[in-house]
């Protein structure tokens, strides 16, 4: 397997590098995130952990007549990192609002009150700078989902899409941690199938184009196969051999709504556990990581 992790973090040239290497060596060299640096407590000034290194965007800039502030995140916190530039010639560097820069520097207690540590900069790499008169997002400015969908590679920078991908993180880790407590086992039921879950929804149908150009569609698989609206049926059969079973995955919905209550597509937990007697017991189960 070709490892491929960024600037020789795994330097094997021209030869294939042992995954288990590659992780390892990862968890050597990568650098606390900007959450883990606001967390920790303060480092003693002049000690070697106050010597650090952080990566991220520029998400704000404020330049007065001698140093330069802007704010590094990289995505594990709501709150930025301040950055403070006070050599001219770093101050001459193009930093502009959305620019991946990597910042070497000493960290330092911060006289503001909002944050209790601030990144004394030493050296800036700018890894690439951002256009940002080009740039759809300017700073401060708020937009409505319909823009964000315009720009969807940018939309996890945008700070209401990184705050949900975050809490979708922490809430698919619970709910992992949960069922696996519980002795259940994980099933990754299909997403391509063909049962619609006795009638569970509307269903989206897979079809290909056939290679003539005329447009006509076929069977890929040459029967009827949907987009699965749940796995409940793989499950139940799962159940019948592993008995406690559980799984997070993708479902799908054809109906025709427009409603803010309706989704074409989302993620569902759900589980089955055989030998029951009562399915209030199974109901309670599958309540159970959102109430408990």
């Amino acid at each position: 397997m070709n490892c491929a992790l960024a600037k020789g973090a795994c330097n094997f040239v021209g030869k294939a590098a042992p995954l288990r290497f590659c992780i390892r060596n990862l968890s050597v060299r990568a650098r606390r995130s900007v959450q883990q640096i606001l967390t920790d407590a303060t480092p003693a000034a002049g000690s070697e952990d106050a010597r650090i290194t952080s990566e991220g965007w520029i998400k704000a800039i404020r330049k007065t007549k001698k140093t330069t502030f802007f704010h590094l995140e990289d995505g594990s916190s709501i709150q930025g990192l301040q950055v403070v530039v006070a050599d001219d010639n770093l101050r001459n560097l193009p930093l502009t609002f959305g620019s991946a820069v990597s910042v070497t520097g000493n960290l330092v207690a911060s006289p503001a009150a909002r944050q209790s540590v601030e990144l004394v900069a030493e050296s800036i790499k700018i890894v690439q700078e951002n256009d940002h008169l080009a740039y759809p997002f300017k700073i401060k400015e708020t937009h409505q989902p319909e823009v964000y969908r315009e720009h969807l590679h940018l939309r996890p920078r945008a700070e209401r899409f990184a705050s949900m991908m975050r809490m979708r993180s922490a809430a698919t880790i619970a709910i992992h941690e949960f069922f696996q407590e519980k002795g259940f086992v994980l099933v990754h039921t299909p997403i391509l199938t063909g049962n619609d879950c006795e009638g569970g929804g509307e269903a989206f149908h897979v079809q290909s184009e056939k290679g003539d150009g005329k447009k006509k569609t076929e069977e890929f698989f040459g029967r009827p196969t949907v987009l699965t609206v749940s796995g409940q049926l793989h499950l139940e059969a799962a159940a019948c051999a592993l008995k406690r079973v559980y799984n997070v995955n993708p479902a799908f919905r054809a109906e025709r709504q427009l409603s803010r209550r309706h989704l074409s597509e989302f993620w569902m937990v759900e589980a089955e556990v055989a030998f029951i007697d009562e399915l209030d017991h199974l109901l309670q189960v599958g309540r159970a990581p959102v109430f408990d």
